[in-house]
């Protein structure tokens, strides 16, 4: 969380995202190296206008948008009351943890809210906003394309809304060839290459990872 502090407080103030990245990640002990540990800078961007207090609340505004949206979508395919209440609580207890702690600093939850949001507002006539909150979504987030992808499969029977999904595919690529090129140009005589990101802890991880992924985190 510092970390992402630090680059957005560097970013406001004119500074380049890359170079800056990568002095902090070497600075605090993070690989630079493959160039996909380098967040993509979209969310940075949006902390550096927005400011902390800012890009908090912006968070927790997305969340109850689309909270809201998905009960109205509930509600107008005909699903039972008894259901859209379950829909609800369990919707619901997933997004507060938007409003807990430093999570707006972390961009899986901003992809989150945002794939959340593009399901909700989506319809075979009225497609094209879901389309580009998945874009927005993946250009946070790159372990966002798996829904682009799913999202392509679904709509493959209508040829316009299919070319849009793949669009967003091509287009997102496009984006992340030119982030790797520019984290590729900032790194370091010597990178720091990352060991993993996959590490096998036994069950206290797999509970700890649950905590911290909800709103158990704040008890």
């Amino acid at each position: 969380v510092d970390l992402y502090r630090e680059t957005a407080a560097k970013v406001a103030a004119g500074a380049d995202y890359y170079s800056t990245v990568i002095a902090w990640q070497l600075q605090h002990g993070y690989p630079t190296s493959p160039f996909m540990v380098v967040r993509l800078p979209t969310l940075t961007f949006v902390e550096a206008a927005l400011g902390p207090v800012g890009t908090s609340v912006a968070l927790v505004a997305l969340a109850v948008i689309a909270l809201l949206a998905t009960m109205v979508r509930l509600e107008r395919a005909g699903i039972g009351f008894a259901e859209r209440l379950a829909a609800l609580v369990l919707l619901g207890a997933g997004l507060a943890l938007t409003a807990v702690g430093p999570v707006a600093w972390f961009h899986d939850a901003w992809a989150g809210v945002l794939i959340v949001l593009a399901i909700a507002v989506r319809s075979e006539k009225v497609w094209w906003p879901s389309v580009l909150l998945g874009l927005a979504a993946v250009c946070v987030r790159e372990l966002a394309l798996p829904f682009l992808l799913v999202m392509l499969v679904v709509a493959w029977p209508r040829r316009r809304e299919a070319a849009a999904w793949g669009g967003a595919i091509v287009a997102f690529c496009g984006v992340y060839l030119l982030h790797a090129l520019a984290v590729q140009a900032a790194q370091p005589p010597v990178p720091v290459v990352s060991q993993g990101w996959l590490q096998f802890g036994g069950v206290p991880f797999l509970l700890a990872s649950v905590r911290m992924s909800s709103v158990l985190s704040a008890v």
